[in-house]
């Protein structure tokens, strides 16, 4: 054994990623360039695939065994692939939850609104505040024997109000965070949730 010979070592790389590709899964190719030349004096490269599974997230570590073989008469080591998310225009994340936020103008705050937004599937979200109590109002119900009239039993039929919104308040969306990655399991553990923030916007 000689402490002096080179041997292959373990080696870390950050792995830059989209939080569309954490949210469903991606397999990359990765092209290494070793800088030593093989005796033919080409630069030895090798391709590797790295798979990010649903619901990953920054910070995890994505390892190849035996991977690195550069160094020939050496046992190998491994590639070891650590995830950084790229900065999302929309969604930011914590853990398996999102979170949005949304600007919507003080009439809308009052009377209420629909938006939409795309989701990190591609699929098409509707939000809308929720909605406040039913009224009901009594009717008066003619009497066409005698002309008198008496209040009835009928009501109108129920109308909802929405609830205002106001700056600061959160929307909780069920079910629509990211994936949750389960242990022992091709079938993923769920869902985390996803919390729209809204911001009034006051006229000025």
């Amino acid at each position: 054994f000689n402490p002096f010979q080179p041997r292959n070592a373990n080696k870390r790389f950050q792995m830059e990623i989209d939080l569309e590709d954490l949210y469903n899964g991606i397999t990359r190719e990765v092209t290494m360039t070793h800088p030593q030349t093989s005796p033919s004096g080409r630069r030895r490269r090798k391709t590797v695939e790295v798979v990010v599974q649903r619901g990953m997230m920054t910070g995890q570590s994505i390892v190849l065994p035996g991977e690195m073989d550069q160094v020939p008469n050496s046992a190998p080591a491994d590639m070891i692939f650590v995830l950084a998310q790229r900065r999302h225009a929309t969604f930011s994340r914590r853990g398996h939850d999102l979170a949005i936020d949304v600007t919507i103008s003080l009439r809308e705050a009052l009377c209420g609104f629909r938006r939409s937004f795309i989701h990190l599937d591609g699929r098409t979200v509707v939000i809308a505040p929720s909605r406040g109590k039913k009224i009901y109002q009594e009717r008066k119900k003619i009497d066409q024997d005698n002309g008198e009239a008496d209040i009835a039993d009928e009501v109108e039929r129920p109308r909802e109000v929405p609830i205002i919104v106001r700056s600061g308040d959160v929307h909780v969306l069920k079910g629509e965070g990211m994936p949750k990655l389960a242990r022992g399991s091709s079938r993923g553990g769920g869902y985390g949730d996803l919390y729209v923030q809204y911001k009034v916007e006051m006229p000025s």
